[in-house]
This record gives C-alpha cells, sequence and structure tokens, in this order.
C-alpha cells in the first residue's frame, strides 16, 4: 500500500467530514514530448515488469508520437493523508484545524494561536494530520471538462447557495468551474483551458 500527502482547503475538509466529496482533481504537467497525448490503460492479464509481478490494468495516457506511456500515481488501496491549515495552541500546544471553528473569524487568532497565526498545510506532518483517505478507484487521467454531472457533485457540492455558488441539478459542472478558477488563476491552469488532471475517487477511512 503507498502513502502520500494531499492537500485540502478547509471549505473541502468540511465536504470531506461531511461526506459530501469523494473525488478531487489535480493538475498534470505533462512531459514537453512531441505529438499529441491520449487516455490509455496501461498493464493487464499476463503483464509483468522485470521482477516477474504482475501489473494490474489501470487507466493512463499516452503520447501518440513518442510512445511515452504514464500511468496514474495511485492504485486502489492506497491511502491519502491529508494537509489542512492548522495552528498551534498558546495554552498547552495542542492543535486547533481552521475547518472547525466559527471562533477563527472572531478576530482572537492572534491571541490564542502560537505565533498569532494560521500556519500553511505544506507544513503539517503526517502525525498532526487527522483525516485518512482511502483511493476506492485506480486514479484517472481525463481532461478537465471532460468531468460529469454526477463526478462534478462529488466534487464536494455546498449544502446551501449563501454565497451564491451552488450545485443545483443540471447545474453542478458549472458550480465546479467557478471552484475550480477561484483556486487555478495561473495561465494554462483555468477551466476554459481544459488542462490535463488526475482524478482521485476516494472515501474515508
Amino acid at each position: 500500500m503507498k502513502t502520500s500527502p494531499i492537500q485540502f482547503s478547509p471549505d473541502m475538509i468540511r465536504a470531506i467530514r461531511a461526506g459530501r466529496k469523494t473525488q478531487t482533481r489535480r493538475l498534470f504537467k505533462l512531459p514537453k514530448d512531441r505529438g499529441e497525448w491520449e487516455p490509455t490503460t496501461f498493464g493487464g492479464p499476463g503483464l509483468k515488469d522485470k521482477h516477474g509481478k504482475e501489473h494490474p490494468e489501470k487507466p493512463a495516457i499516452w503520447n501518440t508520437t513518442t510512445g511515452t506511456t504514464i500511468s496514474g500515481p495511485n492504485n486502489i488501496g492506497d491511502e491519502l493523508w491529508v494537509k489542512e491549515t492548522y495552528g498551534i495552541l498558546k495554552a498547552g500546544g495542542g492543535l486547533i484545524y481552521r475547518a472547525d471553528g466559527g471562533w477563527a473569524e472572531a478576530g482572537n487568532v492572534r491571541e490564542i494561536l502560537e505565533g498569532g497565526r494560521w500556519k500553511s498545510p505544506r507544513y503539517m506532518s503526517r502525525e498532526q494530520s487527522r483525516v485518512r483517505l482511502e483511493i476506492t478507484a485506480h486514479t484517472r487521467i481525463q481532461r478537465l471538462q471532460d468531468i460529469t454531472e454526477e463526478d462534478a457533485r462529488a466534487e464536494g457540492h455546498p449544502e446551501s447557495s449563501h454565497d451564491g455558488h451552488t450545485c443545483y441539478e443540471g447545474m453542478c459542472r458549472e458550480w465546479f468551474a467557478v471552484l475550480w478558477d477561484d483556486i487555478n488563476k495561473e495561465p494554462g491552469t483555468r477551466w476554459e483551458d481544459n488542462p490535463w488532471v488526475w482524478v482521485y475517487t476516494f472515501r474515508v477511512k
């Protein structure tokens, strides 16, 4: 079993813990090979590596000119440990997670947290992580805009429309496109650019 970290925003942490988020899409930067890239599969019955270990069939992408093939980074059963925004309490040194509390917006962060501020998820250690996810389907690759309505809903649709962004029936792709562009702002990464992405499907362990 492979174990690796993954980072989520406080909103997405809440969606995961509420059972509303069971998928995530992450940008995938392809090598600068000449030619086109197309989804394919890798492995299958009878195919073994140099050590004689069988390769189960899994999603992949290949270059139609060079033949370069890249398979998904995770297999079914692999674990992701979640990194999120957190703080260390001045009193006692315990941890608190930004996704949990309305108190965090009350202006008392400076008085309560060590260092007077939240810590970026990138600094979170595996021991500090409280959420473990199990991969339930082979990680696949697709163009961002190929997301379906069902999969867009699995990205963690909000329970209410207090911010004007919700996932009404038949409009989940539109909701997800707004969410994606709120996070990804670099040229070549936005919804209209239709980049290649890895698709992770998971459940909370």
